[in-house]
């Protein structure tokens, strides 16, 4: 681990294993801008709660570096109701699901400024 002065999250060749279970992660490599908000989403069993422990430093890597920045603030929020998520619908269509509004095109603009306003994209990615 370290400090860093850029980056508030960076991940250089991160490997994870429970004691006698196979790898969860190997290589992982990424870093996290300040000003991000990141939520890490997918079925139960791929390595979320398990990631964010590495990055709370709760758990060690088996290999590589995790480095934090000082003002970095990492937290783990459960959310039961992300079960309901279909992961192959990108985050706007998401929301025009849960919130039809009128079909307008003015609605879906209103809709994609939301999504904009928390950074989220409205295109090709899975929510």
């Amino acid at each position: 681990g370290g400090i860093l002065d850029g980056p508030a999250v960076q991940l250089e060749g991160v490997a994870f294993s429970y004691p006698g279970q196979k790898e969860l992660f190997k290589g992982a490599e990424f870093q996290i801008d300040g000003k991000s908000r990141i939520v890490f989403v997918g079925e139960n069993g791929n390595g979320k709660t398990t990631l964010v422990k590495l990055l709370l430093g709760e758990l060690k890597p088996t290999a590589g570096t995790i480095k934090i920045n000082r003002g970095a603030r990492i937290a783990l929020v459960n959310q039961h109701h992300a079960d309901q998520l279909d992961l192959k619908m990108s985050p706007l269509q998401f929301m025009l699901r849960k919130f039809p509004g009128d079909g307008s095109n003015d609605h879906e603009l209103t809709l994609r400024s939301h999504l904009a306003e928390c950074g989220i994209p409205t295109l090709q990615q899975g929510v």
